[in-house]
């Protein structure tokens, strides 16, 4: 599954993707898609600029995961709602990998891949 070209999108929090993500995967969190102020999505381009910056446009596949699959589906309506096509669900998400052995990365990471 990992050697196809789609983007991994990690919604869980700063602590548990350092501590163990699927390979490669890019870290999201899914309330940086709300203004603080307003309590509302931010505007449609500010949204997408932030997605870009982590990798995560429409012309790429991409998979949603976290650890039991419940954190995912706030980014999956967003990204729907701008227009993404390619997005899917790893259903049995960082949990079912972890069970059946499957590598990670692990570590702190300071690039897109977190919030900072």
């Amino acid at each position: 599954a990992l050697e196809r070209d789609a983007v991994f999108v990690d919604t869980r929090e700063r602590d548990e993707f350092e501590e163990a993500r699927l390979p490669g995967a890019v870290r999201f969190d899914w309330r940086e898609v709300v203004d603080d102020d307003t309590r509302r999505l931010k505007p449609e381009g500010e949204l997408e600029d932030l997605l870009a910056e982590h990798g995560i446009t429409p012309d790429r596949e991409i998979v949603l995961y976290c650890n039991t699959a419940r954190r995912i589906s706030h980014t999956y309506v967003v990204l729907k709602a701008l227009g993404y096509e390619n997005v899917a669900f790893y259903e049995g998400s960082l949990t079912e990998w972890l069970a059946n052995d499957g590598a990670v990365d692990s570590g702190p990471v300071s690039d897109a891949s977190t919030d900072e």
